[in-house]
């Protein structure tokens, strides 16, 4: 019955030009059809095949060439397979935007199963393609034959925050929300918002004793009080004076600030060697702080992540913000690339004309990343290691690099 319901559907299929996701979802609830046995079944069909993709709101283009790699890296064995890889791969695009969690995979009708842990079987398979770099090999193969992209010069750098929930690894504090962690990452991008390379920030350890800027801070309160005490005195006896002491008290004053500048360097001398004595005996508490590199430090690095290859790579320039402001030269594909970012105001040279109207168009590596944010899973990151979160953003990074070729390809 199973087999004949299928056939049925792909019938409807075929006699329509679209199809609406509530009439998929109730013609198989009602017929009590698996969705790994239908995608078995239409794997090979394109025209099919294609209703459904868009049908999830899931880009065509990166869907045909993330399988053209998994076939390519594995082998073709005899034996058959009960889970296809198209299956996965459907499964895998709906935790971008619509499941935050694994687990949420139970409620999901696609991914219908008798076996209450079937999530993990897919989480496992989504490990292993990260493993063999597929996502990472989608993403480059788009960028290295494309011709709009070689033809185009003027590259853009920037750096993203990315907000930590359940990252151990590349996880940094947030320099602009206090009391948060993150990830950061670094981006290079066309002035056509195409996504060229991404590579995470590098993380140095420092080690800060907590117990002596605590006793430095109270040291400093308790010279503060003192000093007001003082002053409040002082004011409170000239009030009480009278006006014909005036010439004998500016003399009694002068002697007064003299013998205070002396107690005030003689309080300050107990107090230090008070706090060296505790310090002797107190164990210090040494808590190590995880901190990211320089932007500076990773512009080398990045442009090593780009695989284009460019006509006149000679003309092609790189524009950052002024934390990219450096004298270093830098190359890309073993020749020197030419660095544009804002001057300082103390400096003698100045930007020229060209370089100014090329720093006109950094707002653009912003407005990708706000396209790659859209999706929730980039938005927060909810993924332990590293590797498995830098899938999901070569993911989005492909889909969006997808649609803008195409929109290119249309205006052209």
């Amino acid at each position: 019955m199973t087999n004949n319901n299928i056939q049925n559907l792909i019938y409807l299929i075929n006699t329509k030009d679209e199809i609406e996701h509530h009439f998929f979802i109730n013609y198989i609830t009602i017929n009590s059809i698996y969705f790994y046995k239908f995608i078995n079944v239409i794997k090979n069909n394109k025209s099919i095949l294609s209703k459904i993709i868009k049908m999830l709101n899931i880009n065509y283009d990166f869907f045909i060439q993330t399988i053209n790699v998994i076939n390519t890296t594995f082998k073709i064995n005899n034996h058959k397979k009960e889970y296809s890889h198209e299956y996965y791969l459907i499964l895998i695009c709906q935790l971008l935007n619509n499941h935050n969690q694994w687990i949420s995979l139970k409620f999901n009708i696609l991914a219908n199963n008798p076996n209450k842990y079937h999530y993990k079987s897919i989480n496992k398979q989504f490990i292993l393609y990260t493993k063999k770099d597929i996502f990472k090999n989608t993403f480059y193969n788009t960028t290295i034959n494309n011709v709009s992209i070689s033809n185009n010069n003027d590259l853009l750098i920037d750096a993203s925050m990315i907000a930590n929930k359940l990252g151990s690894e590349n996880v940094t504090v947030n320099c602009e929300y206090t009391k948060k962690n993150c990830t950061k990452l670094s981006f290079i991008a066309n002035t056509d918002k195409i996504i060229l390379s991404v590579t995470p920030y590098k993380i140095n350890d420092k080690e800060i004793d907590y117990d002596k800027i605590n006793l430095i801070k109270k040291q400093k309160q308790k010279v503060k009080q003192q000093k007001k005490d003082k002053l409040k005195q002082i004011m409170i006896e000239n009030k009480n004076l009278k006006a014909k002491l005036i010439n004998k008290l500016k003399c009694c004053k002068k002697k007064e600030n003299t013998i205070e500048n002396i107690t005030t360097n003689k309080n300050i001398e107990i107090i230090k060697k008070v706090i060296k004595e505790k310090n002797e005996n107190i164990i210090s508490k040494k808590n190590k702080i995880k901190t990211s590199t320089h932007d500076v430090m990773m512009i080398q690095t990045s442009l090593n992540n780009i695989k284009t290859t460019f006509k006149d790579i000679k003309s092609v320039t790189l524009t950052g913000d002024l934390g990219y402001l450096s004298s270093k030269i830098y190359k890309l594909n073993n020749e020197n690339i030419q660095l544009i970012t804002p001057k300082r105001k103390n400096q003698i040279k100045k930007n020229t004309e060209n370089e100014r109207i090329k720093l006109c168009s950094r707002y653009k590596i912003e407005n990708c990343f706000g396209l790659l944010k859209q999706y929730e899973r980039i938005m927060i990151r909810k993924d332990k290691k590293m590797k498995t979160f830098m899938s999901f953003i070569y993911m989005a990074c492909t889909i969006e690099n997808n649609k803008i070729i195409n929109k290119n390809k249309k205006n052209q």
